[in-house]
C-alpha cells in the first residue's frame, strides 16, 4: 500500500534541486524533452514560474522520483549558473536541449518554494501508483508514457525496443479481443488494463507473445500497423512459438515473390493510404498464414 506524508513547503535551494535531479526514478520514466524544458524556461523569463511539486517514494531503502524530472533539471541549471558551477549534466541541458549560453539564462525569482511530497511504498508496484498520482492534464503524461513504464518493469522484455514492444502489444491485445486464445482470462486482462494497456504485460503469456513477435518478425513494417501485429499474434496463439516460427520463416521466403499472396499482403500493409480497412487487412493476412499452415502440415504428413 502506498502512503504519503502531508506535503511540505520548502525553499528551492541548489542542494534540494540536485537531490531530485539525480534521484533514482521508475524505469522508463518519460525522457527529457527539449520542448518541455524550453516551455518551463519561458515561465521563468515571464515571471510565471511558481511553486513546483516534487514527489518521491521510499522503497527498499531508496527514494525514487515520481514527479519533478524536468523542473529539477532546469532549476539545477539556473542555480548552478548563478554560482558559476555548471556540472556536466547541466551543461548538456544548456547546450543540447536549450541551445543557449550561460549568459543568456534568466535568474529564478527570489523566494521560490517547492511543494515536496514524500511517499512510502510497501511493494514495487506502488512506484507505478505514485507515478500515476501525478497523471493529470498539467503533467502531459500520455498513454505511451504509462505504457513504457510498464514495459520497463518487465525483466523479460528488457533489451527490446519500447517502440517495437508497443506495436507488438497492440496486435496481441487485438488478437485476444478477437478470441484467438482461451488461455487468458478476459476478465483478468480487462482488470489489468483499467489504468493502461501496458498493464496487460503483467500477464506472462502476453509478454511471451510480444517478445516472440519482436524477435521473430524481423521487418518492423510487418507489424507497424496493429492489423499486421494482430495477424502475427494470432499465428503465435494458434500454433505455438515453435511452429509459428517455422511459418514466419516460410512467409519471409515466399514474400520475395512479388506475385505471391504473402508479397501482396505486405504491399497492402505498407500503403500509407488505401481503401482497405484494418479488418480487411487482418482477414487477408489470416488467409496467407492459413494456406502456409495447410501446406506445411500437409508436406510434413
Amino acid at each position: 500500500m502506498l502512503r504519503f506524508d502531508t506535503p511540505m513547503l520548502v525553499p528551492l535551494v541548489l542542494e534540494l534541486s540536485l537531490e531530485f535531479r539525480d534521484m533514482l526514478s521508475v524505469k522508463n520514466e518519460r525522457a527529457l524533452s527539449a520542448t518541455r524544458l524550453r516551455h518551463q524556461l519561458n515561465w521563468v523569463e515571464k515571471g510565471t514560474f511558481f511553486t513546483p511539486t516534487w514527489g518521491c517514494v521510499r522503497w527498499d531503502g531508496d527514494n525514487y522520483r515520481s514527479n519533478g524530472n524536468h523542473t529539477s533539471h532546469l532549476t539545477t541549471l539556473l542555480l548552478q549558473n548563478l554560482e558559476g558551477t555548471i556540472d556536466a549534466v547541466s551543461e548538456k541541458i544548456l547546450r543540447e536541449f536549450l541551445r543557449l549560453t550561460p549568459d543568456s539564462l534568466p535568474q529564478l525569482p527570489k523566494g521560490i518554494m517547492v511543494s515536496r511530497e514524500q511517499g512510502y511504498a510497501e511493494e514495487h508496484d506502488d512506484l507505478l501508483t505514485a507515478f500515476l498520482r501525478y497523471d493529470n492534464k498539467n503533467s502531459v503524461r500520455s498513454a505511451k508514457d504509462l505504457r513504457n513504464i510498464y514495459i520497463g518493469e518487465q525483466i523479460d522484455l528488457q533489451g527490446l525496443s519500447q517502440e517495437l514492444v508497443g506495436k507488438a502489444l497492440s496486435g496481441v491485445l487485438g488478437a485476444i479481443k478477437s478470441g484467438a486464445t482461451d488461455k487468458i482470462d478476459s476478465k483478468a486482462i480487462r482488470r489489468e488494463m483499467q489504468i493502461s494497456n501496458g498493464a496487460a504485460l503483467r500477464i506472462p503469456l502476453v509478454r511471451q507473445a510480444v517478445r516472440w513477435i519482436v524477435e521473430n518478425v524481423e521487418e518492423k513494417i510487418l507489424y507497424e500497423k496493429s492489423a499486421g501485429a494482430q495477424v502475427f499474434a494470432e499465428v503465435f496463439f494458434e500454433h505455438g512459438p515453435d511452429f509459428a516460427g517455422i511459418l514466419v520463416e516460410q512467409f519471409m521466403i515466399l514474400k520475395q515473390d512479388e506475385k505471391s499472396p504473402a508479397a501482396i499482403w505486405v504491399g497492402k500493409l505498407g500503403r500509407v493510404f488505401g481503401s482497405m480497412t484494418s479488418e480487411s487487412l487482418i482477414t487477408s493476412g489470416r488467409k496467407v498464414f492459413q494456406q502456409l499452415s495447410r501446406k506445411r502440415r500437409g508436406g510434413a504428413a
